[in-house]
């Protein structure tokens, strides 16, 4: 499912998903989100203070491509190098054709084994600081 076709066709992507998740569709699931108390309920409070608070306003079309002046020209070339074979899968847009080079596979390889790396301890290190609040 892709943002921008949640935002552009909105009963049609909450259908799929309905059928992918095996629950009856209902056509005001997409039209009552943002009224919902049921979602405005889905964040534990000690968590809207952060990227969760975004559940409550809903989907925000002004997103869309926000990476293009947000990120970097580096940046966006870095994410590529690990991405590019998922933005294809999913049909993203791919900014630097030439990473598609099979001289970089093991480059990319290596790039994702550190990311992986990299998220391991990261999460690690956020379970250890949610324990020891506990």
């Amino acid at each position: 499912m892709q943002y921008e076709n949640l935002l552009s066709r909105s009963a049609v992507e909450v259908e799929k998903l309905c059928t992918f998740l095996e629950i009856d569709y209902d056509c005001s699931m997409h039209e009552n989100y943002q009224r919902s108390n049921t979602n405005k309920n889905l964040v534990l409070e000690k968590h809207k203070q952060t990227i969760h608070s975004k559940i409550e306003v809903g989907l925000d079309s002004k997103n869309t491509d926000k990476y293009l002046s947000s990120m970097s020209k580096v940046d966006r070339f870095i994410f590529e190098l690990i991405a590019v074979p998922y933005l294809d899968k999913y049909q993203y847009s791919i900014e630097f054709q030439f990473l598609w080079a099979g001289f970089l596979m093991p480059l990319r390889g290596f790039a994702y084994l550190c990311t992986r790396q990299f998220n391991n301890w990261r999460y690690h290190k956020r379970e250890i600081r949610m324990y020891n609040q506990n």
